[in-house]
């Protein structure tokens, strides 16, 4: 006798079952990304929004609710010293905001910058200034585009240049290992310059500045972010 067929059954690897629990996502998303526009979506209410997530899932989780998941086109790097754009991970960002600490009355200088992601977390969940250096035109622009969306203008800006020629002027500096060798020579050179008489953080990861005796590294066991003073 052949075996009887049972009838299908929605279960979790079904692809109704997927279907569905991707609709619940995308309407989650859009209802809290209206949230952020009208400003509600910010500082303890947005961390506790990222800290329910399993923190395996939390960077996929944070770039889709900022809209920077998709791919881009990226321009080629021929420059062995410049170092390929990657997102720094959700527990880097909250680690520095919690370890310089970052407050509303810094400016923050992400050099290296790429898509935002960092730039607008540190902007959401503290009210600090967010500045943004990236030497790729095309992130530049899809970070733009996503800040305006959120209606961030006002606290998250981003140039397009390069900080082998010149650094904003900041309080708190963050840097994912943008460059290597005489290139990181001349960033650091140019952050010097823009610092000197100043007191500053100066937050990596990834890097070490340590040979840089104008910086005083800081006595952590952080595994995610080191941070270095000047003054």
């Amino acid at each position: 006798m052949p075996a009887r067929r049972l009838p299908d059954r929605a279960g979790r690897g079904h692809p109704s079952a997927l279907s569905a629990s991707r609709r619940h996502r995308d309407r989650e998303l859009a209802s809290l990304r209206e949230a952020i526009r009208d400003g509600g979506l910010r500082g303890s209410a947005l961390l506790a929004q990222i800290e329910r997530r399993e923190e395996a899932r939390r960077d996929g989780w944070v770039e889709a609710l900022l809209g920077i998941d998709a791919p881009i086109e990226r321009a080629a790097i021929a420059d062995r010293e410049l170092i390929a754009y990657q997102p720094s991970g959700v527990g880097a960002v909250l680690a520095l905001i919690r370890d310089v600490p970052i407050g509303a009355g810094d400016v923050f200088v992400d050099i290296g910058s790429g898509l935002g992601k960092v730039t607008m977390l540190v902007h959401l969940l503290t009210g600090a200034r967010a500045l943004g250096l990236e030497r790729d035109a095309a992130l530049v622009a899809r970070a733009r585009e996503r800040a305006k969306a959120f209606g961030l203008a006002g606290g998250v800006s981003y140039a397009h240049g390069d900080a082998r020629d010149a650094v904003p002027e900041g309080s708190v500096y963050f840097m994912y290992a943008p460059v290597t060798g005489s290139a990181l020579e001349r960033v650091m050179a140019r952050l010097d310059t823009a610092t000197r008489g100043r007191a500053v953080a100066v937050c990596t990861l990834g890097l070490d500045l340590a040979r840089f005796r104008w910086l005083s590294e800081r006595a952590s066991d952080d595994l995610f972010v080191s941070v270095y003073d000047r003054g």
